[in-house]
C-alpha cells in the first residue's frame, strides 16, 4: 500500500490528480481485442499529434459547455466498456520523458473510490483508446483524439508499467516543461476557443446598441412640438404692371372718378372681411393661450420626464404612439 502521495503543484489540482504514463515511443507488439497480435510504431510525431488534437478538444469541451453546467470530460472506463460508468477524468496531455519513461503522459482525476483501490494495489494498469476523424456536436473535427483511458487487469501494452510506478512521480520544473502545458497556457486555450464562440454575440450587441442609439434621435426628434407656418400678410391693394396700364384704355375725366369710387367701395369691402377675419384669428389664439400647453407641448414634457425615468427606446415609442 502507498503511504503517502504527494499533490501536483497544478491549478485546481488535488490529491487525486496525477500525472499517467500511458503510452511509450518506441516499436511494439500489440495484442488487438479479438486476440490478435498487431506489430506497430509509436512515433514523437504521432504523440504530439495525439496531444495536440487531444488538449484542443479538452478546451473546446469546456467553452462549449452551457453556462451553469458541468463539461464534458475524457473519461476513465473499465476494460473499454462503456457501461455509463466512469471513474475519472483526463484533464490534459502532454508528451513528456521523466523518470525513463518516453511518450504520452495523461492528467488524471480519479473519483475517490478509484483512487483509494489504487491506493490498495487493487487496480495496476492502464490501456487508452484512440478513435480517428473524430466530429464532436459542434462540428469540430479532430484527425486523432484519445477518446478514453481503461483501468484493466491485462493490457495490451506490456511494457507501459503500473500505475503505482508513477503515481508518486512528480513532474519536477527542472526537467524539460516545453511539452506540458502550464494553467495559464490552458486558460489561453480555452479563452481563445470562447472568443471563437462569443464573437458573433459581441458583433450582434454592437448593431443592438447602434439600433437603439438611432431610435432615440428619431423619438426625441418625433417629440419636438412643430411649428406652425406664419402666414404672410397680404397687401391690401394689387399693383398693376406698368404693361397692364399702357393697355387700359384713355377715360374720361367722368369714368375715371366713376371707376375710382368703385375701387375705393370694393378696398372698404375688402378691409371690412379682412377685420373680422383678424379678429376672428386673435379669439381663436387668445383661446389658445389660455391653455397650459399644446398636446405636442405636453408630450415632449412627458418624453424628457421618461426619458429621465430610463424608459427604453421601445417604451418611448410606444408612449409616443398612444399620445397620437
Amino acid at each position: 500500500m502507498i503511504k503517502s502521495l504527494p499533490k501536483l503543484e497544478l491549478e485546481g489540482g488535488d490529491e487525486n490528480s496525477h500525472w499517467v504514463f500511458s503510452l511509450p515511443i518506441g516499436d511494439f507488439t500489440y495484442e488487438h481485442s479479438d486476440g490478435e497480435y498487431v506489430d506497430m510504431t509509436i512515433s514523437k510525431e504521432k504523440i504530439d499529434e495525439i496531444v495536440n488534437h487531444s488538449n484542443r478538444a479538452i478546451a473546446n469541451f469546456l467553452s462549449e459547455a452551457p453556462l451553469g453546467s458541468t463539461p464534458y470530460r475524457i473519461p476513465i472506463l473499465k476494460e473499454h466498456i462503456k457501461n455509463g460508468e466512469r471513474y475519472g477524468d483526463v484533464l490534459q496531455l502532454a508528451y513528456k520523458e521523466a523518470d525513463g519513461k518516453n511518450g504520452l503522459w495523461a492528467l488524471v482525476k480519479w473519483n475517490p473510490d478509484t483512487y483509494a483501490k489504487i491506493s490498495n494495489n487493487d487496480i495496476s494498469f492502464v490501456s487508452i483508446g484512440t478513435v480517428s476523424n473524430y466530429v464532436d456536436s459542434n462540428g469540430n473535427h479532430y484527425p486523432v483524439l484519445l477518446n478514453e483511458i481503461s483501468l484493466t487487469a491485462t493490457p495490451r501494452l506490456k511494457n507501459l508499467g503500473s500505475l503505482q510506478d508513477t503515481l508518486n512521480l512528480r513532474l519536477s520544473e527542472s526537467q524539460p516543461q516545453e511539452k506540458i502545458m502550464t494553467p495559464e497556457e490552458m486558460a489561453t486555450l480555452i479563452a481563445d476557443a470562447l472568443d471563437a464562440k462569443l464573437e458573433p454575440i459581441y458583433a450582434a450587441h454592437e448593431n443592438l446598441l447602434n439600433l437603439n442609439a438611432s431610435l432615440l434621435s428619431a423619438l426625441e426628434a418625433m417629440a419636438k412640438p412643430v411649428e406652425e407656418p406664419v402666414e404672410e400678410p397680404v397687401e391690401d391693394a394689387v399693383e398693376m404692371s406698368e404693361d397692364e396700364e399702357e393697355l387700359e384704355p384713355e377715360l374720361s375725366e367722368e369714368d375715371e372718378l366713376l371707376k375710382l369710387t368703385e375701387r375705393v367701395s370694393q378696398i372698404n369691402a375688402s378691409l371690412a372681411k379682412k377685420g373680422a377675419k383678424a379678429k376672428l384669428n386673435l379669439s381663436e389664439k387668445a383661446t389658445q393661450a389660455s391653455k397650459p400647453t399644446t398636446p405636442s407641448q405636453s408630450h415632449e414634457a412627458r418624453f424628457n420626464k421618461l426619458k429621465a425615468q430610463g424608459a427604453t427606446p421601445m417604451q418611448l415609442m410606444e408612449d409616443y404612439l398612444k399620445s397620437r
